[in-house]
């Protein structure tokens, strides 16, 4: 994908449509552009082919809302981040297709209790491609707990009302968070430690 966007602004540039001292920021531009249209694709294809589109969509608007002040970890490319995306939409649509009980909603408990736990306690945690200055970290705290209590209200809301497909995008959505904010933290101290050791 990176060599196709490459090769589309040298193309505009040497048409005279783009200027040749702002490559740099049209090349990540039209990745940023070209990745949410691939995303949006997958997620129409996959909620279309497992009738969960809806569920689907609820899942990314919960999730983005959390990420956006949680943090977490981040693909070094677009392809990577793209590749991951797809089959966590993948997954969710496989599980959402199944019916659901009481017991199998009880056996997500646990992992949801323990993904609120950590984004309550580690968030937000930033990445070297986003820091955060301390002020920031307040401020996204602040907004990542308000949005995380907000969608566990909609979580107990669900589940009073019997709607198991939007209790399980919400508990999806913060495993995944949860998952993320772990995967970026070991990165960072790992990363670290090699750093020192150097």
């Amino acid at each position: 994908m990176e060599k196709a966007v490459k090769r589309f602004v040298s193309f505009q540039i040497k048409k005279g449509i783009l200027e040749e001292t702002q490559q740099e920021l049209y090349e990540y531009a039209y990745r940023i552009l070209l990745g949410r249209t691939i995303a949006v694709a997958v997620l129409l294809v996959i909620g279309i082919g497992f009738h969960t589109l809806i569920e689907l969509i609820l899942f990314s608007i919960l999730f983005a809302a959390l990420r956006q002040y949680a943090g977490g970890f981040h693909f070094s490319t677009m392809d990577r981040c793209i590749g991951f995306s797809s089959l966590i939409i993948l997954m969710l649509g496989v599980i959402l297709k199944n019916d659901f009980s009481c017991m199998d909603l009880l056996v997500l408990s646990v992992p949801e209790i323990l993904s609120f736990l950590i984004i309550w306690l580690m968030s937000p945690v930033d990445c070297k491609n986003k820091r955060l200055d301390d002020l920031e970290k307040i401020i996204y705290r602040k907004r990542g707990r308000i949005v995380l209590l907000t969608e566990i209200g909609l979580l107990a809301l669900s589940l009073f009302l019997g709607f198991e497909k939007t209790s399980i995008c919400v508990m999806f959505s913060h495993i995944v968070v949860a998952i993320s904010l772990s995967m970026e933290f070991l990165n960072s101290y790992f990363f670290e430690r090699r750093v020192s050791k150097n």
